[in-house]
């Protein structure tokens, strides 16, 4: 038995982890927060957001670090002009010197009168963890990515 792989190691900034509520207080805006851990300087963030059920995101655009503790980067972005009672995804993807990572999984939210987070939503946003191209491990800010084939090496030189 065989089994072909190729590993990749990567600089770029780990998904950013959503720090902010689900549940929004406000009925036409949101303040959506995040951290994000890299071990160079995250310069700059790409935030999206689109309709729950909507299939095409919008730019929010480049959104700067707000603050930095040690390898962690905190951005922030207030998503306006929400509609009352909507559910909505977000996304945000982190660049370093090494260039703009992958968007991390979503976060789903809604403004007040959205009612509860429902299940099937959670369900969604822990599919949508294990959708990425790939086998990517987080630990911090390093990746590995497992792709195949590439170099074939028997299987029990590594289980």
């Amino acid at each position: 038995m065989f089994l072909s792989f190729t590993c990749f190691f990567s600089g770029l900034a780990s998904p950013a982890e959503f720090k902010s509520s689900p549940e929004g207080d406000a009925v036409d805006r949101f303040s959506l927060e995040w951290v994000a851990e890299s071990r160079t300087a995250v310069t700059a963030f790409r935030v999206q957001y689109k309709e729950l059920h909507e299939s095409v995101f919008i730019d929010v655009g480049v959104v700067r670090p707000r603050s930095e503790n040690g390898h962690a980067y905190y951005g922030e972005a207030d998503l306006t002009g929400l509609r009352k009672g909507t559910l909505y995804e977000a996304r945000v993807a982190s660049e370093n010197v090494y260039g703009f990572s992958e968007f991390g999984p979503s976060f789903v939210f809604g403004t007040r009168g959205s009612g509860q987070i429902s299940q099937r939503d959670k369900s969604c946003m822990l599919k949508t963890l294990f959708a990425l191209r790939g086998l990517k491990l987080s630990n911090r800010s390093c990746f590995l990515s497992i792709l195949f084939p590439s170099h074939t090496f028997p299987a029990s030189n590594f289980f």
